[in-house]
């Protein structure tokens, strides 16, 4: 219950399922931070239940996505994804130049994975994205912890196929929850709130 901080059943049965007690917040979207801190100060609330770690902005790399995403129990992860071309795309939050997206997306697709040039609403900058190949080719192969929760609140994660699911099943992840169309950010957190409280 959301009012006195308490976990629903599915939280609890999480808690109890996995070891791992660690919850990341990962954000790239500068709309989303606000409620972002509202959730952590809410996570933090509980009595030391979980060790909460944000990171938000430029701190949500690709690299970050590669070599720490499985020292976390549960993670909610906001970021905008899309469907291209057979891919799942998931947008970090690093900003690039176009000209060193074209030269370095030439050289990332002749490997079979790569990066997207993509432009943010109106913020006239442009971010990296990475896509299941990349991650089934490149995640750091350390295995999650056994029952793990990875929240996609991210358009498009299951659009047509499992790809990217199983780019992290693979490793161990226990549960991936994502959305097969777009959806509003703040929907996407509000399920978040509901399998938590």
């Amino acid at each position: 219950n959301i009012q006195d901080n308490t976990l629903s059943r599915s939280a609890e049965k999480f808690l109890h399922g996995c070891k791992n007690k660690k919850v990341l917040l990962f954000n790239t979207e500068k709309f989303a931070e606000s409620d972002i801190k509202e959730l952590e100060t809410l996570l933090n609330s509980l009595y030391g239940v979980f060790e909460v770690t944000v990171k938000q902005g430029e701190e949500c790399t690709a690299d970050f996505i590669l070599n720490n995403f499985q020292d976390y129990g549960l993670i909610l992860m906001v970021a905008h994804g899309n469907y291209l071309d057979g891919k799942h795309w998931i947008v970090t939050g690093t900003p690039v130049k176009k000209t060193e997206w074209y030269n370095q997306t030439i050289e990332t697709w002749k490997k079979g994975f790569g990066c997207i040039y993509r432009e943010r609403f109106g913020e006239g900058n442009s971010y990296w994205a990475i896509n299941e190949d990349e991650i089934g080719s490149n995640m750091h192969l350390e295995e999650f912890e056994e029952n793990s929760i990875l929240y996609a609140a991210t358009c498009h994660t299951f659009n047509s196929n499992k790809n990217l699911v199983n780019a992290f099943r693979i490793l161990g992840l226990g549960a991936f929850i994502g959305f097969d169309k777009a959806v509003e950010y703040k929907c996407a957190i509000c399920g978040f709130y509901e399998i938590l409280f």
